[in-house]
This record gives C-alpha cells, structure tokens and sequence, in this order.
C-alpha cells in the first residue's frame, strides 16, 4: 500500500499485525504440577509446625511446661517451620501460586490470635495474683517471642502483606490490660507484688503494636533480599529452565 504522497515507502509508524505469544502446554503444565506439589509439601510442612507450636503454646497455658525439654521442642519446631517456610516462599514467588497466600493469611490470623490468647493467660494470671516469677516470666516471654517470630516469618511470604491492621487488636488487648491494672491496684487495693510483671508484659505488646502501626519499614531489608533472590534466581525455579 502507498501513502498519500506516492512515494511507495510505508510510514515507520507502521506497525504490522501483532503476534500473541502462545504459552507450550507442556511448560504450564510442568509448571502447574510443580505449584501443586510444592504447595502441599510447604503447607503440611508449616501445619505440623502450628500444630506442634498450639501443643506447645497449650502446655503453657495450662502450666504443663518444663524449661529443662525447652530446647528440644523449639528446635524441632524450628527446623520444621524453616523448612516449611522455604517451601512456600518457592511455591509462591517462583511458581506464582495464588491458593496458598489464602492460607497464609489464615495462619496470621491464628497467630494472632494465639499471641492475644497468651497475652490475656499471663494477664489474668497478674490479676488474680498466681503470677509466679521464677516460672512465668521465662516461659510466657519466650511463647509471645516465638509467636511473633512466626507471625514475621508468615508476613514476609506474602509480597505485599500489611501488618498495621493486625495492630489493633493488640491496642486493644493493652487497653484491656490496664484497665484491669486500674481495677485491681486502685479500686481493689490488690497486692503490688507483681506490678513489675503488668508493667514489663504491657510494654512488651505495646511495643510491638506501635512498631506495626508506624509501618517504619524495619522488615524492608529482608524483603528486599528475598525479592532480590528471586529476580535474580527464580528464572532457574521455573520449569522451562530445568533440565529434563
């Protein structure tokens, strides 16, 4: 075809027809059975890890909890929860799956709920005065760090995960905290013994509350690593560019 001025030359705006590209079948398919399996390994991995931390975190509660086992429990957890994690975070970024963030987002909010489910346990325990020091620092401390330490790892699976909403059940849960510490030290005249242990538990929340509130970016670093890892080396997870 000429152009109005005869010339016989085409415009260089000119663009000839556009080709779709055509995904291979094979290669989505290989693809889609890799998310699959990987998305079960990763999610049975991190289950029987929760599962092991609610036994845990039950033992506590109930006061059938003994320092000297400590270590083989969280090891064990650990290592399930690493590897579990590791899974996931291939299935999701490398392999694109978009069922298990869903679950994901679900095992934040139990450990969520679980923390505040701690959080209330030692609160009540200062209320009514069975507070044991020796005992109950050590113990509840070290669950309310193991279950944000979760919760932080669970949060940097998903890409762009918010935490500042889970935030505000933890200022509420501190509201509630000292409006029992009113309560007990003022209108019931309540032992001051433990008001170290108020003080110390609340400040321990409240802090970690703000943090995810302000959304300073203190896990960017992290994340950034991970992102970086996985532009640079993801392209090799794909199947395309495994060897047979």
């Amino acid at each position: 075809m000429t152009n109005p001025a005869g010339n016989g030359t085409v415009p260089p705006f000119h663009e000839g027809p556009r080709q779709s590209v055509q995904k291979n079948p094979v290669e989505e398919k290989r693809r889609q059975g890799l998310s699959h399996i990987t998305m079960a390994l990763g999610w049975i991995t991190l289950t029987v890890a929760m599962l092991g931390g609610t036994k845990l975190l039950w033992d506590i509660l109930t006061d059938g909890f003994f320092l000297e086992s400590i270590w083989a429990k969280v090891i064990s957890l650990g290592l399930t929860f690493l590897l579990g994690w590791a899974v996931c975070l291939i299935c999701i970024r490398a392999f694109g799956n978009l069922v298990l963030p869903i679950l994901i987002q679900i095992y934040i909010f139990l450990t969520v709920s679980g923390i505040l489910v701690l959080y209330g346990r030692v609160a009540y325990k200062l209320y009514i005065e069975q507070f044991v020091a020796d005992q109950h620092y050590m113990r509840y401390s070290l669950a309310i760090g193991i279950g944000f330490a979760v919760l932080v790892g669970l949060h940097l699976l998903i890409e762009y995960h918010d935490l500042r909403p889970f935030s505000i059940p933890f200022l509420v849960a501190g509201v509630l905290h000292l409006s029992s510490m009113v309560f007990h030290y003022v209108f019931m005249n309540g032992s001051q013994e433990n008001v170290l242990g108020d003080v110390y538990f609340f400040g321990i929340i409240m802090l970690i509350a703000i943090l995810m509130l302000l959304h300073l970016g203190i896990f960017n670093l992290p994340r950034r690593i991970i992102s970086y890892f996985f532009e640079k080396n993801g392209h090799a997870l794909h199947p395309r560019n495994q060897q047979s």
